[in-house]
């Protein structure tokens, strides 16, 4: 399955070949403060990472996510108040992609 979704100008393409259920990889808590996590699951053949973008695009800041049943604990408590985007990439391939908003 592809859904792809226009996002600030910007096409974003979801791809599920990689089999993760995408749907239970959430940031939370959302809105934050800026200390977030994400319990995800990874197979051994797949390495993937968390990146976390600003309303243009630029990458800010990036997470290893390593093999197992896993929670990624982030403190990214010097963002400013706003919305972000971040963006779950595994095996190369965008499997999840949403905003996050950061309120102190």
């Amino acid at each position: 399955m592809r859904a792809t979704n226009n996002c600030g100008g910007a096409a974003i393409t979801l791809n599920n070949q990689n089999s993760v259920n995408n749907s239970a990889m959430l940031v939370y808590p959302n809105p934050s403060n800026g200390q977030m996590q994400l319990n995800y699951t990874l197979k051994k053949t797949q390495q993937g990472e968390l990146q976390i973008m600003d309303m243009l695009g630029k990458k800010i800041s990036s997470y290893k996510l390593t093999e197992g049943e896993n929670t990624l604990s982030m403190n990214e408590t010097e963002l400013k108040d706003g919305i972000y985007l971040y963006h779950v990439v595994i095996n190369g391939e965008l499997v999840k992609a949403d905003k996050l908003s950061i309120v102190h």
